[in-house]
């Protein structure tokens, strides 16, 4: 409305200033539509610049996540944390609970990202943003068609995540990936190495040791040597956490 405004009282002072005979009325219509002109254009500038007749809101919206991927046999979710520039910004890949594709946090130098660690057994993100709205119906009505209402100021996003959450960085993401590989072919040949040994040694202290006593061993120093492994990589993994 404020720019339909300017229109009117541009349109009565150019019509009274111009066209309307000398006497007071004519003295009255353009002072008055010069006044309101521009109280008008300083409303809608201070609007824009100073934020005059608006007020500071916060809204704060919470949603469950998933992680951006996971390793199931390990019982970790993985969120990764990717830096932008030099300015401390960043934004986080994750997924929204049930979704099949990966999101991210905005791209913005006003969107701060951080993280708390929760017991709950489910992981969510806290937004909270904060913007400016119209004070009042008058510079609801003054602004209206301008789009001032409801202007970003700023966003946090608090991620709450449970102890099974790791963060990592996309260049650790690839390291990560390209460990596990070569651990996984590297294990086969000690765990057969680990196999032999100890069959070995517990056939030394029972020669009469049947097929399926021995199958019931190699099964036993299997699953110790995988669950120690993953218990190991985990750590590991854990410790890479930049969060």
């Amino acid at each position: 409305m404020g720019i339909a405004l300017i229109v009117i009282f541009s349109v009565f002072f150019i019509y009274s200033f111009v066209l309307m005979k000398q006497g007071s009325f004519r003295t009255t219509t353009w002072l008055v539509s010069l006044i309101g002109l521009v109280l008008t254009l300083v409303t809608i500038t201070m609007g824009d610049t100073q934020h005059w007749g608006m007020k500071p809101a916060t809204i704060t919206t919470i949603k469950r996540i998933d992680p951006a991927f996971a390793i199931k046999d390990m019982g970790l979710n993985v969120a990764i944390k990717k830096d932008l520039g030099t300015k401390g910004e960043n934004v986080v890949v994750y997924k929204n609970q049930g979704a099949k594709k990966t999101t991210h946090t905005q791209l913005d130098s006003n969107t701060k990202n951080k993280f708390t660690r929760v017991r709950e057994h489910s992981s969510q993100i806290i937004t909270t943003t904060k913007e400016y709205t119209y004070k009042n119906t008058f510079f609801k009505f003054m602004y209206a068609g301008l789009g001032t209402n409801h202007e970003y100021v700023s966003r946090v996003n608090n991620f709450q995540i449970t102890d099974d959450w790791v963060v990592l960085t996309p260049s650790q993401v690839k390291k990560m990936q390209s460990q596990m590989k070569s651990q996984q072919a590297n294990s086969k040949k000690m765990l057969a190495s680990v196999i032999k040994q100890q069959v070995t040694a517990a056939k030394m202290k029972n020669p009469k040791m049947s097929a399926s006593q021995q199958a019931e061993l190699v099964k036993k120093i299997k699953t110790a040597a995988i669950a120690k492994a993953s218990t190991q990589a985990k750590q590991k993994i854990k410790a890479m956490s930049v969060e």
